[in-house]
């Protein structure tokens, strides 16, 4: 039996001059979309950038 082939995406997403660049492979369970993932994790980001300030 074949391994089931894994398709596998990177983008590159420029944020002011941050530069981004993202892996996804699609997955049968997945529960949120990729604008919503990335979202999440610029927000994660924005937060620790902020509490790393206040110190």
């Amino acid at each position: 039996m074949p391994k089931k082939e894994i398709l596998k995406k990177t983008t590159e997403h420029k944020i002011g001059k941050v530069t981004y660049l993202v892996s996804a492979s699609p997955s049968d369970r997945a529960t949120e979309t990729i604008e919503k993932k990335l979202a999440k994790m610029i927000r994660k980001e924005v937060v620790q950038s902020a509490e790393n300030a206040a110190f």
